[in-house]
């Protein structure tokens, strides 16, 4: 509702940050809804602006979407990064890319983030890249570190942007099978 007033102030902790010399990874928390066009114009604006002020300064991760919500519940995960994510992404990272070059641009994958193998399979194209994952011990499995490593074998660079020991609420411990079968 005030996007400047939030600008701002993301640009103020930006420069705290850098000036203390930590990276920041600046993340955009909304992909889309009944459109996959809903927030693209807003994100593109966002980071356009962003990429101009802090261009030279290697600190400043972008983190496009991190937290991808599907339009349609029926799309599978390839489907969702093709016709949704893959676009946006794009349109994107072309903007950050007209004024930063190099720095990392950290992209969000299908499913809520366990969608890497799509990504992997259909990869952007443009240099230091890196595509989001979640992992969170509570319900998530060796499914998950296989599909990992499945991507990194695609040759894709995996960023875990959310992890924890309990489940993705919060809640609970963490969860391990042990050789021999128990919990």
């Amino acid at each position: 509702k005030e996007p400047e007033r939030y600008f701002d102030n993301i640009c103020k902790i930006c420069d705290m940050c850098v000036a203390q010399g930590i990276y920041v990874i600046v993340d955009w928390n909304v992909l889309y809804g009944e459109s996959s066009d809903e927030n693209t114009d807003a994100a593109v604006d966002f980071f356009s602006r962003l990429s101009v002020i802090y261009s030279d300064t290697d600190n400043i991760i972008y983190e496009i979407n991190n937290d991808p919500v599907k339009a349609n519940d029926e799309l599978g995960a390839s489907d969702e990064w093709e016709n949704n994510i893959k676009p946006f992404a794009t349109r994107v990272i072309d903007a950050i890319r007209e004024n930063d070059s190099n720095n990392i641009i950290i992209v969000g994958t299908p499913k809520n983030g366990l969608g890497v193998n799509a990504a992997s399979k259909s990869q952007l194209e443009y240099s230091n890249i890196a595509y989001g994952f979640r992992f969170f011990s509570g319900p998530h499995t060796e499914e998950q570190r296989n599909a990992v490593a499945e991507a990194l074998g695609d040759g894709v660079c995996v960023f875990v942007t959310q992890w924890a020991l309990t489940n993705e609420y919060g809640v609970g411990g963490h969860s391990h099978t042990f050789l021999d079968g128990t919990r």
